[in-house]
C-alpha cells in the first residue's frame, strides 16, 4: 500500500454535522477526539453545542490545568488569541472562539482536514518525491498573501497593529486535502521578548530565522520579528521546498546562527537544475541579508509570484489536482470510515419562514434572510434592532422576548438580560417586571414552562423559524449556570435587572482602565474581552483581588461576615456621570502598549465585582476584542437593595469568596492541578476569616486539623524546641499552612502567628480529604510540600541547636 499524503480522518463531509457521542464535555463544547497531548496543552476535535446557532467542528487547543498557574504563559496564550481574532483572510487559520472554562484556557480554531507543509514534505520524501516547482511557488504565494494581510491589519483607531508572525516555517503552514493553504501561529512581536529570543523559543526550523533576529548572541536574539523577517522566512521556506534540503547547516545553535549570518546562499537551481530563472530571482530577493535591500514587503513579493504562476497557467485548481494525484492509497478512498452524521443548514437550501397569523407575520422574509447570514438566537435579536429603527414595535417585543426566554431556559441569564433590552424599551414597566421574574424562574431548565412562556410572548412561531434555519438544538434542556445571577431568587434578580442597563462596546475599546475609579459590575451577554495589567503588578497581588478592601468580622457563631467599604462621595459623583442617559464613550486601547494579559472573558462571565463591592479604583484593565453586549450594574443604581434584599447581598458575598479563592488556587503550584469541578467543591467548603495582627492562628500541640490559605497579610511559623522558639518560615498571600495536620491528623507541629492583619480561607480536614482522594496527583504534590516543610523544620531546629551549643 502506498503512503498517503493525508491521513484518513473520521470527520464528516462539508454540509454534515458529526453526531458521535463525546468523550467529555468542556463548557459549550463536546470533545470528540484527541489529536495531540503535549506538556503544555491538549488538542481536540470539538463540536459546539449548537444552542446559539450552528453546530460547528473546531480544533480546540486547551492549556493543561497545571500550566494555567503560569501567569506569563497564560498572558502569551491570551495575547495570541486576541490578535488572531482580528485577522480575517482566507489564508490565515481563523480563531472562532477563545476563553476559559473553570479556570482552564482554550482557543478554538477552524478545523482543517489536512497536514502541515512539513508533514506533507516528509510524506513525499519517504516516496522519493518532492513538490513540483509550480506547486511550491503556489503555496509560497498563498503564504505571502496571508502575511501581507496580517502585516496590513489596522486597529479600530486606523493605526497598524504591528503584527508579524515571527515563527514562519513549514510546521506553521497547513495544506488542506482540498488544496486550501492556511498559515497558523500568528503572534505579536512583543511575545518573543518573553521567550528569550528566536533560537531559544523552540522554533521549528531554526534556519528560517532572519539574520537580524539572531544578533551577535544567538541565545538572546537581535531585533524583534517584523514584516521583513517574515518575508525572509517565506523565502527560506520556498528555497527548501524547491531544493528538498535545509538552507543552512550547523551542529550547534551557534554554528547555525553563524551560517544564517554569513554563509553564501546558492540559488535553488544550483541544487535543482532546470528550475526557471524567475524562481531563482524571487527566492533571491526575499533572502537578502540586509533588511533595507530585501524585497519591500510580502505584498510585493506575492505579486512577483503571481506573475510567475500566470506564465505557467498554474492556480488553485492545478494545486488541488496535484495533491489529489499524489494522495494515493491502494485500498481506495472507501477505506475512510465516516461517523454518523446528518445534513446541516449549510448542506440544504434555506426554507422560507412561515410565521402564520402572528404579530410577526410581516417579517417572515426578513427573518429568513437574517438567519441565513446570521444563524442563531442573536440573529433574531439583531433583526429586532433593525425593526426598532423601522418602527415595528410589536415585532421588536416578540423577537426580544423570544430570544430572552430561549436563553433563560438554558440558565444563560446574562445573555437573556442583554437580549431582552429591546423589549424593555417598548413595553410598560409592570410588564417588564413580570417578564424579568419569569426569566429568573425559567433558569431551572423546565422545558414545559419555556413552551408556555413562548406561547405567552408570541414566540412559538419564531422558535420554529430558528429551528428550521439553524442547526442548534433549541429543545435542549438542562440549565447552565451564570455566576452570581443564577444564585439570585426571583425577587432579587428582578431588583438587580431593573437597576442595570445594557451597554454596547466596539472592538478594541477599553471598558475598564487600571487605576481609574468606578464601581460598576458587568455581565457579558455577547462578545469576547481580555483582562490586562501593567507588568509591575504581575508578581504582586492580583488585580482587584488582593486590594479587596473588605472589613471582615466573625459573628458569635463563628461565621465569617463581609462588609463592603462605603463608597466615597467622589466615586459616587463619578458614578453619577457614568449612569446618566448619555451613551457611553470608550477609549480605544493602544495595542502596542506593554502589558500582561491576565484573563479572557466571554458570554456569561462577570467582571468588576471587587470595585463594585469596595469602591476602590480598578486595578486591571478590560478591553473588548470583539463587539460586545454587557449588562452593567452600578452600585449607586442598586442603592439600598443590598441592605433591603439579604439574598442579593449573600449572593454577592458568596461570589466574591469564590472568585478570590479560585484565583488563589489557580496560582498555587499544588491546587492548580485540581480539575475545575474539584476546585469548585473545595471553594464551596472554605470559610473566609479576618484575624488581627499578633494573634496565634495555629498553636503547636493543639489537635485542630484545618488547613488555611492566606488571602492577605503575612504569618510567621515557629517551633518550640525545649522552650526556645525557633523561626521556621514566613508565608504570604497565595500560600497555605496547616497541611500536615490536615493530611495526617494529630497535634500541630508548629505555631503560626499573624504578623499583620490577616485574611484567610479555612477548610476542615473532613472536607479536604474526599477532594484529595479523588485527585491523587494533587495529594502527592501536597505530601511532597509537607515533606519539604518537615525537612525545613528539622534543619532549622538543628541549626538553632548548633548555634546555641557553640555559644
Amino acid at each position: 500500500m502506498a503512503n498517503r499524503l493525508f491521513p484518513a480522518r473520521n470527520w464528516p463531509a462539508e454540509g454534515e454535522v458529526d453526531l458521535r457521542p463525546p468523550i467529555s464535555a468542556f463548557g459549550r463544547y463536546d470533545l470528540l477526539e484527541k489529536l495531540a497531548d503535549r506538556a503544555d496543552h491538549e488538542l481536540f476535535v470539538a463540536r459546539s453545542d449548537g444552542f446559539e446557532g450552528l453546530f460547528r467542528l473546531a480544533a480546540l487547543l486547551r492549556l493543561k490545568a497545571a500550566r494555567c498557574a503560569d501567569v506569563m504563559l497564560v498572558s502569551r496564550f491570551i495575547e495570541e488569541a486576541r490578535l488572531a481574532v482580528r485577522l480575517e483572510h482566507p489564508g490565515i487559520l481563523s480563531v472562532d472562539d477563545f476563553g476559559r472554562v473553570g479556570g482552564v484556557y482554550y482557543i478554538a480554531f477552524e478545523l482543517i482536514d489536512g497536514v502541515t507543509l512539513a508533514e506533507l514534505s516528509r510524506n513525499l520524501a519517504v516516496r522519493g518525491l518532492r513538490l513540483d516547482a509550480r506547486a511550491a511557488a503556489h503555496i509560497a504565494l498563498k503564504v505571502a498573501l496571508a502575511l501581507d494581510a496580517a502585516h496590513r491589519t489596522r486597529g479600530t483607531d486606523g493605526e497598524p497593529i504591528g503584527i508579524a508572525h515571527g515563527d514562519l516555517c513549514a510546521s506553521n503552514v497547513l495544506v488542506a486535502r482540498d488544496g486550501r493553504i492556511k498559515v497558523r501561529g500568528f503572534a505579536a512581536p512583543s511575545l518573543f521578548r518573553h521567550q528569550g529570543g528566536p533560537l531559544a523559543a523552540g522554533l521549528a526550523g531554526l534556519a528560517l530565522a532572519a539574520p537580524e533576529l539572531l544578533g551577535v548572541d544567538p541565545q538572546h536574539g537581535g531585533s524583534e520579528p517584523s514584516p521583513g523577517t517574515d518575508v525572509w522566512s517565506a523565502g527560506a521556506m520556498l528555497h527548501e521546498l524547491l531544493t528538498g534540503r535545509p538552507l543552512f547547516h550547523g551542529e550547534t545553535p551557534t554554528e547555525l546562527a553563524a551560517a544564517v549570518r554569513g554563509v553564501p546562499i546558492a540559488p535553488p537551481s544550483a541544487w535543482s537544475p532546470g528550475l526557471p530563472a524567475a524562481l531563482d530571482a524571487l527566492v533571491d530577493e526575499a533572502l537578502v541579508r540586509d533588511p533595507a535591500e530585501r524585497v519591500a514587503d510580502a505584498g510585493t513579493w506575492a505579486r512577483g509570484l503571481e506573475a510567475f504562476l500566470a506564465t505557467q497557467g498554474y492556480g488553485d485548481d492545478e494545486l488541488r489536482a496535484t495533491l489529489l494525484a499524489l494522495d494515493e492509497d491502494e485500498a481506495g478512498a472507501d477505506t475512510l470510515v465516516r461517523p454518523p452524521t446528518r445534513v446541516t443548514r449549510k448542506g440544504r437550501a434555506p426554507a422560507p419562514v412561515e410565521l402564520g397569523a402572528t404579530p410577526t407575520e410581516a417579517i417572515g422574509a426578513a427573518l429568513t434572510a437574517q438567519l441565513a447570514r446570521d444563524p442563531g438566537v442573536w440573529g433574531l435579536v439583531r433583526l429586532a434592532e433593525r425593526r426598532y429603527g423601522e418602527g415595528g414595535i410589536d415585532d421588536v417585543a416578540a423577537m426580544c422576548r423570544t430570544a430572552a426566554v430561549l436563553f433563560a431556559s438554558r440558565g444563560l441569564l446574562a445573555h437573556a438580560l442583554c437580549a431582552y433590552d429591546g423589549a424593555r424599551r417598548v413595553l410598560p414597566e409592570p410588564e417588564v417586571g413580570d417578564d424579568l421574574r419569569r426569566l429568573a424562574e425559567l433558569a431551572g431548565g423546565d422545558l414545559a414552562l419555556r413552551q408556555r412562556e413562548l406561547r405567552r410572548v408570541g414566540g412559538l412561531a419564531l422558535q420554529q423559524a430558528l429551528r428550521a434555519q439553524t442547526d442548534g438544538d433549541l429543545a435542549k434542556g438542562g440549565a447552565l449556570a451564570t455566576p452570581f445571577l443564577s444564585a439570585l431568587p426571583p425577587d432579587a434578580f428582578v431588583s438587580l435587572a431593573l437597576a442595570g442597563r445594557v451597554v454596547r462596546i466596539p472592538p478594541g475599546a477599553a471598558v475598564l482602565r487600571e487605576g481609574e475609579p468606578g464601581d460598576s459590575l458587568f455581565a457579558v451577554g455577547e462578545g469576547r474581552l481580555v483582562v490586562t495589567c501593567t507588568p509591575s503588578r504581575v508578581d504582586s497581588d492580583h488585580a482587584d483581588v488582593e486590594e479587596g478592601g473588605f472589613e471582615e468580622r466573625t459573628d458569635p457563631g463563628g461565621k465569617a461576615r463581609v462588609s463592603p467599604v462605603v463608597v466615597s462621595s467622589g466615586l459616587r459623583a463619578e458614578l453619577d456621570r457614568e449612569l446618566n442617559d448619555d451613551p457611553h464613550t470608550f477609549d480605544i486601547v493602544d495595542p502596542r502598549q506593554t502589558r500582561v494579559f491576565l484573563s479572557a472573558l466571554g458570554a456569561g462571565d462577570l467582571f468588576g465585582e471587587f470595585s463594585f463591592l469596595t469602591g476602590r479604583p480598578r486595578s486591571a484593565s478590560v478591553e473588548a476584542v470583539t463587539a460586545c453586549r454587557l449588562f452593567e450594574i452600578g452600585r449607586r443604581a442598586v442603592g439600598g437593595a443590598l441592605d433591603e434584599i439579604p439574598a442579593l447581598r449573600d449572593a454577592l458575598e458568596a461570589f466574591y469568596k469564590e472568585r478570590v479563592l479560585e484565583w488563589m488556587l489557580a496560582k498555587n503550584e499544588v491546587f492548580s492541578l485540581l480539575e475545575p469541578a474539584a476546585r469548585r467543591a473545595l471553594l464551596s467548603q472554605c470559610g473566609l476569616y479576618d484575624i488581627p495582627a499578633k494573634k496565634v492562628v495555629v498553636r503547636e500541640g493543639e489537635l485542630h486539623d484545618a488547613m488555611y490559605f492566606i488571602k492577605k497579610g503575612e504569618v510567621e511559623v515557629t517551633h518550640d524546641d525545649a522552650g526556645v522558639q525557633v523561626f521556621i518560615n514566613k508565608l504570604g498571600p497565595g500560600e497555605f499552612f496547616g497541611e500536615i495536620a490536615a493530611l495526617e491528623g494529630g497535634p500541630r507541629r508548629a505555631s503560626v502567628r499573624a504578623v499583620t492583619d490577616l485574611e484567610v480561607f479555612r477548610i476542615a480536614r473532613t472536607d479536604l480529604q474526599p477532594i484529595l482522594e479523588a485527585a491523587p496527583e494533587v495529594k502527592e504534590r501536597l505530601q511532597r510540600a509537607m515533606r519539604t516543610r518537615s525537612h525545613e523544620l528539622s534543619r532549622r531546629v538543628a541549626e538553632q541547636r548548633r548555634v546555641l551549643g557553640a555559644t
